[in-house]
């Protein structure tokens, strides 16, 4: 890296982290999920809808509802 400093990484095991590795305040990434769709031109998506939109289409893929889906969201009530 040139012209700036190293960030030392943390491992927490995050999907969505900091660049140092902490975690992000579930506000925080969310505010960047939607400013990110955004500057591609997807108004109106937010982490939440991803969210939705995973769990209609990947049983549509072949996935088991009662076992992906359910999975993914026990997982997801967890955070």
């Amino acid at each position: 890296m040139t012209g700036g400093c190293l960030v030392q990484y943390i491992e927490n095991n995050l999907v969505f982290c900091q660049p140092d590795g902490r975690y992000y305040s579930p506000d925080r990434l969310g505010g960047r999920v939607v400013e990110l769709m955004r500057k591609v031109g997807l108004h109106g998506v937010s982490l939440h809808s991803l969210r939705h939109s995973h769990a209609s289409y990947s049983p549509k893929q072949g996935s088991s509802p009662g076992r992906d889906v359910g999975a993914a969201r026990s997982m997801l009530i967890k955070t």
